[in-house]
């Protein structure tokens, strides 16, 4: 879907908006899992929600800036788990998972992973 318009800009950016808010809840599930909240790997995923629940504010801040209008007041935007992740390719199927290595493998790093460098971008898949 390119983007032409200020519309399309909108829907862009609220699809960011729905991704982050996707993967914020198995990120806290999997956190609250892990007995000692202290541990390295409690803190890390600490670290993750933060950072998703910025890039959530920025893409609303982003939204508004471009006359667009969050609807945090809508079950539109509200996950279902398990669900596929939006705007991911290949699919990928998150859902709310105690911590293991497993999903720290086959669900979190399929979250994070970049591009690899230098690939070209595709359409309506961002570099």
């Amino acid at each position: 879907m390119p983007i032409d318009t200020v519309r399309d800009l909108r829907e862009h950016v609220e699809l960011a908006i729905q991704v982050e808010l996707s993967t914020i809840p198995p990120y806290l599930y999997a956190l609250h899992s892990i007995e000692d909240q202290s541990s390295e790997a409690a803190l890390l995923l600490r670290s993750i929600v933060v950072e998703e629940m910025l890039h959530a504010a920025l893409a609303t801040n982003l939204l508004l800036a471009i006359g667009g209008e969050p609807r945090y007041d809508t079950t539109d935007w509200m996950p279902k788990y398990p669900e596929l992740l939006p705007h991911h390719t290949p699919p990928l199927m998150i859902g709310l998972l105690p911590a293991s290595v497993d999903v720290m493998r086959d669900m979190f790093m399929r979250i994070e992973q970049p591009e690899v460098h230098g690939a070209p971008p595709e359409a309506d898949v961002f570099e």
